[in-house]
């Protein structure tokens, strides 16, 4: 089961969920043609989604984590390490290259969340 389904189980609630989407857009022409509810990342809602009303999510709706998978006794090129860096730029490459070379223990710092890099979800 999703991690969706198993956030609401925890609450002994069973939503009724008709339609999926992968793409945000999606989710909200569904939204605004009146099918329902949808549920997206922080980043899919922008300032220019005015017909729409957007509230956080309950705590009890986990955090989604994207994993940056490295093959283990390889060289890191560059351009590699670069999007590590992008995708989470609170880990510091050195660091990084350290922990991949085992002479460092992984001890990042918490990612910041989406909200506090872009933009504020106004209710």
């Amino acid at each position: 089961s999703s991690s969706l389904r198993r956030a609401f189980a925890a609450l002994d609630l069973e939503p009724d969920l008709t339609l999926t989407a992968l793409d945000a857009d999606l989710i909200k022409t569904y939204v605004r043609t009146g099918l329902g509810v949808g549920l997206l990342a922080e980043m899919a809602v922008s300032a220019n989604d005015t017909d729409l009303r957007a509230w956080p999510a309950p705590a009890s709706i986990p955090e989604c984590i994207a994993w940056a998978v490295l093959p283990r006794d390889r060289v890191l090129r560059d351009y590699a390490l670069e999007l590590v860096h992008v995708l989470a730029p609170q880990i510091d490459k050195r660091d990084l290259r350290r922990v991949l070379d085992g002479n460092q223990q992984a001890d990042w710092p918490v990612p910041p969340t989406w909200e506090s890099l872009t933009q504020t979800i106004t209710v």
